[in-house]
């Protein structure tokens, strides 16, 4: 019989020990008397230590059980938000690296890290417009970022729909903001290979304006891995705030919510100073 609650207890996923637990009482000397007390099994719950005769043993499991079973269930992840860039500290402040510079802001206003290496990415997870995130930064360089993106979300069950991608575009000039749908990779190599490996362009994202290539002839890998510059920075600190808050309501809201509270809008200068 005890054989049986013991293995019963261990299926429903309890820590069991099998001892003997005993007890101090004084005698008139003040000496202490050890008493064996009528314990067939120590089941551990959490912080939780629970002492279980084997009459009730099976009742009494039964009950934790059920206390874990009213616990609210955990959230499943059901959004990817992606930021790309390429990894390193020589690209830091480079203008490909915007997805990461919003990733960063947004982790910091969440008070969450992403620092967990998962899928050729840095990983870390958030709770945003309602739905648990995993948040990515693909440590697989811009041009791979389809690595990573489309592993997690077959592990996870993502449909493209659910794959939130923050990327630079040196079309929009800096500081501008262009939330969309779904769309081509408009010759943005990290979005291109998100298509590639999820066979979709399906996604919604929201482009960062970079700025234009000064002139024509400008080599455009010279130009988006050149840094911001201090006085285009302003702008792009305003269009980094706005991405992060354009995050949580499109994922609460919809594409069209964020695209009407966030799409090209930039903060109007201060006419006071």
């Amino acid at each position: 019989m005890e054989n049986i609650i013991f293995n019963e207890l261990k299926l429903r996923g309890f820590n069991v020990d099998v001892g003997v637990v005993t007890q101090c009482s004084k005698n008139e000397k003040g000496n202490c008397v050890r008493k064996q007390l009528e314990i067939d099994f120590v089941c551990n719950k959490g912080s939780k230590r629970y002492y279980i005769q084997s009459a009730y043993a099976l009742p009494n499991a039964a009950k934790l059980e059920q206390e874990q079973k009213n616990k609210p269930a955990a959230q499943p992840i059901d959004w990817l938000v992606v930021g790309l860039g390429n990894p390193g500290k020589k690209y830091e402040n480079n203008r490909h690296n915007t997805g990461f510079r919003v990733m960063d802001a947004l982790c910091s206003k969440h008070s969450v890290r992403c620092d967990r290496s998962k899928f050729h990415a840095l990983t870390g997870e958030a709770v945003l417009g309602g739905h648990r995130c995993l948040l990515m930064k693909p440590q697989t360089f811009m041009n791979a970022s389809g690595d990573a993106v489309a592993e997690a979300a077959d592990f996870y069950k993502i449909p493209p729909e659910h794959v939130l991608v923050i990327f630079d575009d040196i079309s929009l000039p800096v500081g501008a903001l262009r939330i969309r749908p779904k769309g081509s990779a408009g010759g943005q190599n990290g979005v291109k290979s998100i298509i590639n490996m999820m066979g979709s362009e399906q996604f919604p994202r929201i482009k960062v304006g970079v700025g234009a290539k000064p002139h024509p002839d400008y080599d455009l890998a010279d130009w988006v891995l050149s840094n911001v510059t201090e006085e285009e920075m302003p702008a792009m600190n305003d269009a980094v705030e706005r991405a992060v808050l354009a995050v949580s309501e499109l994922i609460a809201n919809g594409v069209p919510a964020a695209t009407q509270k966030y799409n090209g809008k930039q903060k109007q200068p201060d006419t006071h100073k």
